[in-house]
């Protein structure tokens, strides 16, 4: 009796033991199966944003399309069926208005060399005047056919381009040698050295491109002069060295 309960027992084991192994089988196979499914299934996503996206660059060419009405059209193609399913609305929708920010970027980037190409136009030139040499350009009816769109993005350009023209002729000053913290004494004492520094200035382009602003060129030269005036005598090269060491 005991000998049958031991080989009793032993089947026990090692059927549970089969049982077991097959269940970890199972679950493999089953993990196998789920990540090939999800890797599937993200590389369809991944082709669905790129159908979309490259819909989007071949018909959306306006900025003014709705994305209800792009939509629409692309429904009615079933060959785009399956790019609705495979992606949310928020997503579609946020692809539709990236392509926008894109186009009205374009538009006003085409604007701003526009702008620039213009010899009758500088940082100081009015809306109104600038125009008239501008206005049969297709760049500038491209940007918008609003006037004041049309006028804003003019004035944030020149805007923009007054402020890195300042920043250079900042930068200029800091490189020019001639100018120390004791040039606004000497200036004092003889005016005419003010002339000097600018004769030296006016052969670099950083100072000629503001030339059409010189009142608010030579007010920041003057703030950059008294500017180190107040700062005094730079330290000696070796202030702040520890006794003894060495260059």
């Amino acid at each position: 009796r005991e000998l049958r309960e031991e080989h009793a027992s032993k089947r026990d084991r090692v059927e549970a033991s089969l049982r077991e192994r097959e269940r970890e089988v199972f679950e493999s196979r089953r993990n196998q199966e789920k990540a090939i499914e999800d890797q599937r299934s993200l590389h369809k996503r991944d082709e669905a944003k790129l159908k979309y996206k490259s819909v989007l660059n071949e018909t959306v060419k306006d900025t003014k399309t709705s994305f209800k009405t792009f939509e629409k059209e692309l429904k009615l193609n079933s060959e785009f069926e399956e790019t609705f399913y495979s992606l949310s609305r928020y997503e579609r929708e946020n692809y539709f208005d990236h392509h926008l920010d894109h186009l009205q970027n374009k538009k006003c980037t085409q604007y701003q060399v526009c702008i620039d190409e213009c010899l009758e136009i500088n940082i100081s030139t009015p809306f109104k005047k600038a125009r008239r040499y501008i206005k049969h350009d297709p760049r500038f009816e491209g940007l918008s056919s609003s006037e004041t769109k049309r006028e804003t993005e003019y004035t944030k350009h020149l805007q923009t381009k007054l402020k890195r023209f300042k920043d250079e002729f900042y930068q200029l000053l800091r490189e020019t040698k001639l100018i120390t913290y004791k040039t606004k004494s000497n200036i004092t004492s003889n005016p005419k050295f003010l002339l000097e520094i600018q004769e030296i200035l006016k052969k670099d382009l950083r100072y000629l491109n503001l030339e059409c602003v010189s009142e608010e060129r030579t007010d920041v030269l003057l703030e950059y002069i008294d500017e180190l005036s107040q700062r005094g005598a730079p330290p000696p090269p070796t202030a702040g060295r520890p006794s003894g060491a060495r260059g």
